[in-house]
């Protein structure tokens, strides 16, 4: 197995690990509220917390990482942080809503605070490994001119 695939399959099942955990999380959130129940609920929440944060494998570094958001309105806000820890990039969301119903009025913002989320979810990360890497080759670029 190349060293791709064996990343691919690791990240393919610490996604799978994290989307059990979000799901095991939002489960409680519907529950009734009792003492117990909160309590059950945020370790479900530390729990996801953690899954989310895996390390890397041990020669992949975090290269680049996603700019932090904050985009606040009328309707709520969405704010994402980004921290570079060691092998780990650990990262805080939080999405509120102000209100739990809205007026026509409001979709724009809620619009905004959507897709807000929605790009920050689907931003890129880069890595790179510890090991040193081959420079590429020069690549001249005509500028579109073609040769004959």
């Amino acid at each position: 197995m190349s060293d791709l695939d064996q990343l691919q399959s690791a990240y393919k099942a610490a996604v799978g690990e994290w989307i059990a955990a979000i799901k095991q999380e939002e489960e409680l959130a519907s529950v009734n509220h009792s003492v117990a129940d909160v309590d059950k609920w945020e370790a479900a929440h530390f729990k996801e917390d953690d899954v989310r944060g895996k390390a890397l494998p041990s020669n992949l570094k975090i290269a680049t990482a996603p700019k932090d958001v904050d985009v606040q309105n009328e309707v709520g806000f969405y704010t994402a942080r980004y921290e570079k820890e060691d092998d780990r990039l650990v990262v805080h969301r939080r999405l509120v809503l102000k209100a739990r119903e809205l007026k026509a009025a409001d979709y724009m913002d809620l619009e905004r605070l959507i897709y807000a989320a929605q790009n920050d979810f689907t931003a890129i990360v880069t890595t790179s490994t510890t090991q040193t890497e081959a420079q590429p080759a020069h690549v001249d670029v005509d500028m579109g001119k073609s040769h004959s």
